[in-house]
């Protein structure tokens, strides 16, 4: 028996830079480099994602060299939260895909807005990698409950969509996973 090939996504990193506290977590990167790895390794597209990089920093050095040479990989810069609008459009003129995982920080700011938008405004099918996002910007406690509210967050844009489609005459959208790195 013929294994199935496994279905293409474009891996979208979210604003992994040095200026954002929580993007330089250590837990972060094993999880984001195994995302990359499984992107290039089945020939996906790579959409990193920096916010406003003259103020907070080109992408975190792991990350650039992980994408190094990869032709697929494609740098977009955003000046606000919700980075959708562009990373929609760089997925439509670079795949036919409409799956995109999720990766990066801030969890309950940049990431959750952006995947709200790709797939509530353009209707894309989003995993985010739960392990590999983070949120922060002091070295409290706070930091995990932020992620993990945002998280929880997006499990329950489920219900909001359920409410929701009834306004929008059945909507059909495929709901938001929350996944580990594979």
């Amino acid at each position: 028996m013929q294994k199935k090939a496994a279905t293409m996504h474009t891996l979208c990193i979210i604003d992994m830079q040095p200026k954002f506290p929580a993007a330089k977590k250590a837990h972060l990167v094993k999880p984001a480099l195994r995302e990359i790895a499984l992107s290039k390794k089945n020939n996906g597209v790579i959409v990193l994602v920096e916010y406003t990089p003259r103020q907070y920093g080109k992408s975190l050095k792991y990350i650039k060299d992980a994408i190094a040479g990869y032709p697929k990989a494609i740098v977009v810069e955003k000046c606000t939260n919700d980075g959708s609008e562009i990373v929609a459009r760089t997925i439509k003129s670079a795949t036919k895909s409409n799956r995109v995982r999720v990766l990066g920080v801030n969890t309950d700011c940049c990431v959750s807005e952006t995947v709200i938008g790709l797939w509530w405004k353009f209707g894309f099918t989003v995993e985010v990698v739960g392990d590999a996002c983070w949120s922060g910007w002091d070295r409290s406690e706070r930091q995990k409950s932020h992620h993990d509210l945002a998280i929880e967050g997006l499990k329950n844009v489920n219900a909001i969509r359920a409410q929701r489609v009834y306004l929008d005459k059945l909507k059909k959208n495929t709901p938001i996973k929350i996944i580990r790195a594979s």
